[in-house]
Parts: structure tokens; sequence; C-alpha cells
């Protein structure tokens, strides 16, 4: 009996409490109030919103320039979470309950927000000279020293590290046939340099990651050995970072378009090339590279005198008769036209490599850094068979011609003084360049002038060369060694006042 009274009294009051809520959720209610800082003054601009539950209804307000606000919500339910919030302030939070009432009055006092952050020691780092040698010495932005960074992708993909197509790109160059010229000076007066010391080399491969500088007027005395222009490239060190680059280009004669003279002058071509290069460590924080390979063979279908191309021979000032008649007239003589492996094309294969080693340098004390020591290696070999085949020379006149290059540097980099003041470099490199060629008939050349009315009607004189080519039966090699001893320091430790002393030997042969 008790528990069926307690079950009767319950249930009454929930009866009793639904038209309340019922009632609360269909009248406005007004939530209203002043916001205030800590010590009471006025926080004007404060944001107020103001949370419905259970649906997640949002209402806002801003406070006025006596930080009073008000929001009125329609068809209230009453029950509420009220934030408060305010630039450099912490903000207010609490829960709003009022379901037998329409307005309620709610203050906020906002503290200062305050970041206390830990104590920072400022110590001033001791100037040192940077090296400068076998490393990256900066970057050339005005016209007598200028450096190459995103601008050869206006090139070719084949010639994009060559020295004379980069060249083409710089104002105040010019190539020539015989090479690039600055402001009208012999291609003879200019220089290559890898990692400041002498490079025989004409490209690089585009594997390896460089920077090439175009050098007309250095106002550094340490820079010489040139009047014209001094195309000088740096290979770095790698890092822990690995990064690998693969590159191949393929060129077809379908794909060129070209008149059928010009293809028969060897202007449409074949070329296939590969690169592959990258940075990184063999060891973590102790030994980096740094590479780039390249092969690469182009084979380009060039008349000789041995075919009689009528359209070929013409643009030499040769009719095809009167070459006829000297091919006849050779054969009645025994002159061979040919070698027994002279081809009909002008075939170049290419093999060529640049790599650096270093090992990391290492802080010996207080800061001081620790010696670096670095191995440079680079080579290429080139052969062209069909070297010279042109359409008014005999097949045999033509030979074949290789180019090599090889060499190596080294680098040595300390510090010394008593903290470490002066930095001392040494690098020092030896190199061997070879050109030799082989003509296909082991003859005399001769010359013959012809005189021949063209097709057009025009008379003209022209030359056919027969026999062997006695120019091209040559051998050139030459070697270079090169070291460079250098000793920088601050006057007086202001990095204002660098001085050098550079010391230069270089043998040739």
């Amino acid at each position: 009996m008790l528990r069926s009274l307690r079950l009767c009294v319950a249930l009454s009051a929930t009866l009793a409490a639904v038209p309340a809520i019922a009632a609360a959720q269909t009248r406005t209610q007004i939530i209203r109030g002043r916001v205030t800082t800590d010590s009471g003054t006025a926080i004007p601009a404060a944001d107020v919103i103001v949370t419905v539950a259970p649906s997640a209804e949002t209402f806002s307000t801003t406070s006025d320039a006596t930080g009073a606000y008000r929001v009125v919500i329609a068809r209230g339910s009453g029950e509420y979470i009220l934030n408060i919030g305010a630039l450099g302030r912490k903000p207010f939070r609490q829960r709003v309950t009022m379901l037998d009432r329409d307005s309620v009055t709610v203050d906020a006092r906002l503290a200062a927000a305050v970041a206390r952050v830990a104590a920072v020691r400022v110590q001033a780092k001791k100037m040192r000279p940077t090296p400068s040698l076998g490393g990256d010495a900066g970057v050339g932005t005005d016209a007598t020293d200028r450096t190459i960074d995103g601008v050869p992708g206006a090139l070719p993909p084949d010639v994009r590290t060559n020295f004379d197509a980069m060249a083409s790109l710089i104002p105040g160059l010019s190539v020539t046939p015989a090479g690039v010229s600055a402001l009208g000076t012999s291609p003879d007066a200019n220089s290559n340099t890898l990692n400041g010391l002498a490079f025989g080399g004409n490209d690089l491969p585009r594997g390896a990651s460089t920077t090439t500088r175009f050098r007309t007027s250095p106002w550094d005395p340490t820079v010489g050995g040139f009047s014209g222009v001094q195309v000088s490239t740096t290979i770095g060190s790698g890092g822990n970072l690995s990064h690998r680059h693969a590159f191949a280009t393929v060129d077809a004669p379908a794909l060129q378009a070209t008149d059928p003279v010009a293809a028969h002058l060897g202007q449409k071509f074949t070329n296939v090339a590969v690169d592959e290069g990258g940075t990184g460590p063999f060891l973590l924080d102790r030994l980096y590279y740094n590479f780039g390979i390249r092969v690469a063979r182009q084979t380009a279908s060039v008349a000789s005198l041995g075919r009689l191309d009528p359209a070929a021979l013409a643009t030499y000032g040769v009719a095809a008769d009167s070459a006829a008649h000297l091919v006849q007239t050779l054969g009645a003589l025994g002159v061979p036209l040919a070698g027994g492996s002279t081809p009909t094309a002008r075939t170049t294969t290419t093999v060529s490599f640049l790599d650096r080693i270093d090992r990391a340098p290492h802080v010996v004390r207080a800061g001081v850094p620790g010696s670096t020591v670095a191995l440079t290696t680079f080579g290429k070999y080139a052969e062209t068979d069909g070297f010279t085949l042109a359409p008014p020379v005999v097949p045999g006149f033509a030979g074949k011609r290789t180019t090599g290059l090889l060499g190596a540097q080294g680098l040595y980099t300390r510090y010394f003084g008593r903290e470490g003041d002066y930095v001392n470099e040494t690098t020092s490199s030896i190199s061997m360049s070879t050109t030799r060629g082989s003509p296909y008939l082991d003859l005399p050349a001769g010359d013959v002038f012809v005189a021949s009315q063209l097709a057009s009607g025009a008379d003209r004189i022209g030359s056919l060369d027969f026999g062997g080519n006695s120019v091209l039966d040559s051998r050139n090699t030459g070697w270079t060694w090169e070291t460079i001893n250098q000793t920088d320091f601050l006057a007086g430790g202001h990095e204002s006042f660098p001085l050098k002393l550079y010391l230069q030997s270089r043998l040739d042969g």
C-alpha cells in the first residue's frame, strides 16, 4: 500500500512538471548581463554566444560601450550554455537554467590572459671567415657576373647543360662557331673552371647538382687567367637528405620538320640520351655524395660524293654531272672512294660523369668547425664516326674522331687560431685531355675546283675533295696540374673587413 502511494506521488510530480517545460519551450526568454574586467572596468565588443540545449541552436551578440549585453531567444527551452570572450581575456562559460522564468541576469568578469614564456638567453656568435674554395661562392646577378638558375628551361633538353648553349642566354655574350665570345673577344681568351680549378670540358652531366656562373669583368684579383669570359662551375657537397634525378631524351627524325636537302646534310637525326644523378649520404652525418652520369648516342644520315645527291651538291655550288665526271675519273685512275669500314651516317657516342665525395666536418672545440675533406672526379669520352662527312667529299675523306677527358680534384679546409679566427684552404687538381683523329683512307688529300651550271641556270665554282684527310690524322694530348692555397681572416674580427692571402701554381703540358 505504501509503494503504491509513492508511485502516485511521483507520477503526479512528473505530470505537474510537463506543463512547465512545455510552457518554457513556447515562450521567449532573455539572458542579459554586463561584461567587465576583474577590476570592474567595462569591456566593450565582447563576444556573447548562447547555445540552446538540446537543439544546439546558437544566438550571438556583442557587448556595448558600457559592457552590457542582451540575448533574446525565441521559443526557449530553458537550458542554455553561455560563452563570453574578449581579446586578451580568459573566456567565461556557464550553464543557465530558467524553466519558470522569462529572463535572467548573468554578469561576467573576464580576467587578463597573460602568456608566460621561459627565459631566453641570447649569445652572440663569433664571426669567422667563410671558406670559398670548392663550394658555392654566391650568386652573380649583374651583367658581368651572371648565374644560370631556372633559365636553362628555355633550352632543349639535350643541350641544357652545355656551356655554349647557356651562354646564348647571357646578355653581352654571343656564340660563334669557334666558341663563346665576350664583347667581341676571341674564344681563345676564355677559361672554364670547376670548383675554381681548370676544367677542360664544355658540358656537364644533367643529373649532377651544379651551379654555373659567367664572368667577364670580376673585381676579385684571385679570379683571373682569362680576358674573355670565365665559365665557373661549382659542384657542392651532398647532405643527409637523398635526392635522385633521372632524365631520358629521345629525338626521332619522324618528329623533325625540315626540307629534303637539310635532311641529307645531317639536320635530321636520331638521338637518345639518358642522365642519372643525385645527392645524399653514404653514412649519415659523416660521408656525402653528389654525382651525375650521362650516356648519349646521336646518328645523322649525311650524303657524300659517292651518293651524287643533286640537291645536296647544289648547296655547295656543284652540279651532279660534274661530280659524276670526277668520280669516273678517280675510278679510272684507281683512286678509292671509300675505306673498308666507311659509314654512310655520322654517329656520335658520348659517356660522361661528374661526382664529389665529402667527409662531413665535425666540431672540434667551442663551436669551431672541424676540417673538411672532399674528392671530385670527372671524365668524358666521345667518339664520332663519319667525322667531316659531307656531300662534296668522297666517303674515304672522312674519318673517326675521339676525345677524352679525365681528372680529379682534392680539397682540404681547416680552421686554426685560438678561436678559429683563420681558415686555410688547399685544393689541387690534375687533369688530362686527348683528341685523336683517324682518316678512313691512308692517302694524300686531293682538291678539285669545278665550274658548274646549276639547274637554276647560275654558274658556280665549287670544291670537291677526295683521297685521305691528312689533317684529320693527328693526336693532341694535354695535361694540367693546378694547386691553390688560400688563407682568409677578418681584420679586427669585423665581417666587413675580410682579408685573403692567395697562392696559386699551375703547370701545363
